[in-house]
């Protein structure tokens, strides 16, 4: 996937927001973030983004930007209903989550954990299964390996 030049819009602006707007950035893209949250609560966020150059639209969101991008990136958490992203599509910009995005770059298989409930435990699991058998595997989001993770709390005595 060629992102030089192209514009793309990266909509909500957590922690994976920050992350797919570098990522973009540093492919070439011309990156702009929106989200509904006031510039004032993601200052340190604001902060980097300006100074890699990416432009930031916060405490609401711009119909023209979304007109006029050629990819739009959607962070997790962010409803797929919002008016302007159906416009959007119905136009036929392509809309896509940050895992899609890194899929397009990442040629190994790749497992995705999703639900409510239970994704660092079942993520925890199978990748030492997968180790297990000899495989070279990364693990990977916000999972943080401790064998309290792998086997539940140690018991004292």
């Amino acid at each position: 996937m060629n992102l030089n030049r192209k514009k793309v819009l990266v909509v909500g602006l957590g922690m994976t927001g920050l992350a797919t707007a570098r990522f973009l950035h540093h492919r070439g893209a011309a990156v702009t973030v929106t989200d509904m949250v006031a510039e004032e609560e993601l200052v340190s966020s604001v902060l980097e983004l300006h100074q890699m150059g990416i432009r930031t639209e916060l405490g609401g969101h711009r119909w023209e930007s979304f007109e006029t991008s050629d990819l739009i990136v959607l962070s997790p958490g962010v409803p797929h209903t919002h008016d302007f992203l159906i416009d959007a599509g119905r136009k036929g910009t392509p809309i896509i989550g940050e895992i899609e995005l890194a899929s397009r770059f990442i040629r190994d298989p790749i497992i995705a954990i999703t639900g409510t409930n239970g994704k660092t435990t079942t993520t925890s699991l199978l990748g030492t299964m997968l180790a297990q058998c000899g495989m070279a595997v990364f693990v990977g989001g916000e999972y943080r390996q401790s064998s309290d993770r792998l086997c539940g709390p140690r018991r004292k005595g």
